[in-house]
């Protein structure tokens, strides 16, 4: 998720939407949930093939972190990307774009911590 200083400034419900994006992930990565899922795949979509919508689920579940978290590394590699495609020559560091204190506070709530 994506969003402006300014915006969290004016804004106190940012981190009420990292939390509910990180309750959302939960329910996802449930496994007893399984089958309701590949439901609302199958609704959501207008799927008939039970067989496809299952394989969808399980190759979202492959790229999903459940703790919710990102490396840094891997947003770095993300952000020189990034530069390297707008032609931008100036060094950007993570620490300079990336918050994870809304992440971080969520994950402590919701009993996602190490």
């Amino acid at each position: 998720m994506g969003t402006t200083e300014k915006r969290i400034k004016d804004n106190p419900e940012v981190y009420r939407i990292v939390r509910a994006q990180l309750r959302s992930l939960m329910f996802l990565m449930d496994k007893s949930r399984e089958g309701e899922i590949v439901d609302l795949i199958m609704k959501r979509w207008k799927l008939s093939d039970r067989k496809m919508a299952e394989a969808i689920f399980q190759d979202v579940c492959r790229v999903l972190a459940m703790d919710a978290v990102v490396t840094p590394a891997s947003i770095q590699l993300l952000i020189d990307l990034a530069r390297e495609s707008a032609k931008v020559s100036r060094p950007v560091k993570v620490d300079e774009l990336v918050d994870f204190s809304f992440v971080d506070r969520a994950r402590k709530e919701l009993g996602l911590t190490k």
